[in-house]
């Protein structure tokens, strides 16, 4: 087990809360496409809630890779779990599956993470921003390609149950290495000092915090609660439904 000492807190308690704001999200989603409830998560609040949720994730891991000694390592891992994730939805719905969903981004920014934190941190900036604006553009797009989806280039009949493309997605996970280095890099050019003790700003102790805040926990097993929680819900969804069949 992790020691909440080493921890950074206020991460896993972003993290805490964007995992509650994804349950709310696939909530809506399970409603609408299950069982029919007049739900519009494409757009409008359900679809600002959803999109909070993303950012937030992968604004973190930005900033809590720039911590990670094997970037590598749990960019494969994570990207792994992606393709399961992908193996298994396919057996479910051929037609709607997960192609490229956030643990497919996760893993190959992860990967990406080490290249990237090369850069200046105006080089960061400026890259990430050109890559949220060329993102938003190729949003607006489509191409006869099929296969540039991971970049955020679509086909006209591309779907996935799950889509955070590389482009605008990647900017985000920049504009979080960013973060790291502004508050908790004391030199933001010195690679070698975030690994020490002495390249690290003081922040807030974590024990309190982790044994008080129920979003920090949450925040510290979110893979754990986000593959588990469509499975969970989807199951509560259906008992509920079925009782009140038997009661109607």
């Amino acid at each position: 087990m992790a020691d909440v000492n080493k921890r950074f807190w206020e991460i896993d308690l972003i993290r805490g809360v964007a995992i509650i704001l994804m349950v709310i999200f696939h909530l809506l989603f399970d409603l609408s496409e299950y069982y029919f409830f007049p739900i519009d998560y494409s757009r409008g609040i359900p679809a600002l809630i959803g999109k909070m949720a993303g950012t937030l994730f992968i604004m973190t891991a930005g900033i809590s890779s720039s911590f990670s000694r094997s970037n590598i390592r749990r960019g494969l891992r994570v990207f792994g779990i992606g393709m399961l994730l992908t193996a298994a939805t396919y057996v479910l719905d051929q037609g709607l599956f997960i192609k490229f969903g956030i643990l497919h981004f996760l893993g190959l920014a992860m990967i990406m993470h080490d290249l990237l934190g090369k850069l200046r941190t105006d080089w960061l900036a400026i890259i990430g921003t050109v890559l949220l604006v060329t993102g938003y553009y190729f949003n607006q797009i489509t191409i006869p390609l099929g296969f540039l989806f991971p970049l955020g280039l679509r086909n006209p009949r591309f779907v996935s149950l799950d889509y955070y493309p590389l482009l605008p997605w990647l900017g985000i996970f920049m504009y979080g290495m960013i973060l790291a280095r502004v508050f908790y890099q004391k030199d933001h050019e010195d690679r070698e000092a975030m690994e020490g003790q002495d390249g690290i700003k003081k922040r807030p102790t974590a024990v309190g915090a982790y044994r008080a805040n129920l979003l920090t926990y949450i925040g510290r097993h979110s893979l754990i609660i986000y593959l588990a929680h469509q499975p969970i819900l989807i199951g509560l969804l259906w008992a509920l439904n079925q009782i009140r069949i038997l009661l109607t």
